[in-house]
């Protein structure tokens, strides 16, 4: 069995990301989860009751995968779902390792911070933290940016860190 263990930027495209929690109550759910992943509904569609706990939906110019590349182990924690045709940018462990790993994980050490910091979470659950910290992305916006216009539908929640 080959691992493929790579980091992925979407070029074009849009992809929805899906987790199963892992409580140690609900471990054998789990594993009957993984085994069903695949599994179709009776209009021949793909079940995505199976795929665990819908995370967020990702476009252009976003990466994921990293989570796995931090780990030794190449575990992945999450399922990748292409909601549309999708180009992706595929960045093996090697060229990771040299290029970009310290700065991800550097971003990620950060949302984990922030997550376990900032009271509004300090009462969820571990395994939502982790959830929130995977659905995290951190993004710099230039003085006079529009995030939201009055009349639109929001597609995003905004912390402001500074």
């Amino acid at each position: 069995m080959i691992i493929l263990c790579s980091f992925y930027i979407i070029l074009g495209g849009k992809i929805s990301i899906f987790i199963i929690n892992k409580d140690k109550e609900e471990e054998g759910d789990e594993t009957k989860a993984l085994a069903q992943i695949g599994a179709l509904t009776k209009d021949g569609e793909l079940d995505r009751s199976k795929l665990g706990n819908f995370v967020c939906s990702l476009e252009s110019g976003v990466p994921f995968g990293e989570v796995a590349l931090i780990s030794e182990d190449c575990i992945r924690t999450a399922t990748i779902i292409a909601e549309e045709k999708t180009d992706l940018l595929v960045v093996d462990r090697a060229l990771y390792n040299r290029a970009v790993r310290d700065v991800l994980a550097q971003e990620f050490e950060e949302k984990q911070n922030f997550v376990k910091n900032h009271r509004l979470f300090s009462n969820w659950a571990p395994k939502y933290r982790k959830q929130l910290t995977m659905a995290l992305y951190k993004e710099s916006f230039p003085y006079d940016t529009h995030l939201v216009r009055q009349g639109e539908p929001v597609t995003n929640i905004y912390y402001l860190i500074r």
